[in-house]
C-alpha cells in the first residue's frame, strides 16, 4: 500500500506502507472521524481488515493492524451458510505481524480467530457504517454493513443504537 497526496501534481517517491499489510489489497476506506481506515482483501480466503494509523494524516508513523472476528464464531467462513438478515458482534483481532516475507497474513489472522470473506470489493464509508461487498459467498444480495463509534472514549465497534459497545455486523 502507498500514500499519493491529492494535492501532488508532480511524481512522488512510493514509500511502502509495511504496517497497513502484506495481503492482496482491494479497496480502502476511511472513517474521516477516528482516521481509521478498512480494507478489503481480494482473495477467496481473504480477511477484513482494520488499520488504527499510530498519528492522523500520517499513515508512513505506523500502526496497528487488525481483521475482524465474529464473536462466537472465531475463524468462520462467510461464503457458506452464513445468514441474511443476522445481527453479530464483532471484534478485532490483531495482526503481529503486518509485513512478513511471504503472503501469510490472511492466514495468521484466520488462525487468531478472524473471519473470512470470499473475494472482498468495494468498500465505503458513509453516515457512520462502513460498507463493503463479495464477489462469493453468502446468500444472494448479501452485503456486509459495519459501524464504528466512540463508547466512553475508547474505539470500539458498535451496533446502530448510540452508546452501545457491542459490535454487530449486519447482513442485508
Amino acid at each position: 500500500m502507498f500514500e499519493v497526496p491529492s494535492s501532488a501534481n508532480t511524481f512522488v517517491t512510493p514509500v511502502p506502507l509495511t504496517a497497513m499489510g502484506r495481503f492482496n489489497h482491494e479497496a480502502a476506506a476511511v472513517d474521516p472521524n477516528t482516521g481509521y481506515i478498512y480494507m478489503t482483501e481480494d482473495r477467496s480466503d481473504g480477511l477484513f481488515y482494520r488499520f488504527i494509523p499510530n498519528q492522523s494524516n500520517n499513515l508512513s508513523a505506523g500502526g496497528t493492524l487488525y481483521a475482524l472476528r465474529i464473536t462466537g464464531s472465531s475463524g468462520i467462513n462467510t461464503a457458506t451458510g452464513f445468514p441474511k438478515n443476522t445481527p453479530r458482534a464483532v471484534n478485532w483481532v490483531q495482526i503481529s505481524n503486518p509485513d512478513p516475507t511471504s503472503d501469510t497474513v490472511r492466514t495468521a489472522g484466520y488462525n487468531s480467530g478472524a473471519a473470512r470473506f470470499s473475494g472482498g470489493e468495494g468498500i465505503f464509508y458513509g453516515s457512520g457504517y462502513v460498507y463493503f461487498t463479495c464477489k462469493s459467498g453468502g446468500s444472494s444480495g448479501q452485503d456486509l454493513r459495519n459501524c464504528h463509534k466512540q463508547w466512553r472514549g475508547v474505539a470500539a465497534p458498535c451496533a446502530k443504537q448510540l452508546g452501545n459497545k457491542h459490535g454487530n455486523i449486519r447482513t442485508f
